[in-house]
């Protein structure tokens, strides 16, 4: 997938394990959990909630960074 996003700009992920690194302020109800954080808004994230599909993460990219 990394390849697909690669051409997006502004956009960049980061995998963390919260298993091994609790943060207070990250909600975890379930896994995997994918969250979107503005770089104009990082305290404010958006949840995915789409279906777990390489077609619909993208969108979902592509509708954030608009």
């Amino acid at each position: 997938m990394a390849t697909s996003v690669s051409s997006i700009s502004g956009l960049v992920i980061a995998k963390m394990d919260v298993t091994a690194n609790k943060v207070e302020s990250v909600k975890i109800e379930g896994f995997p959990t994918l969250q979107f954080y503005p770089k104009d808004d990082k305290q404010n994230p958006i949840l995915f909630e789409g279906e777990s599909s390489k077609v619909a993460f993208l969108e979902f990219f592509k509708q954030k960074l608009k």
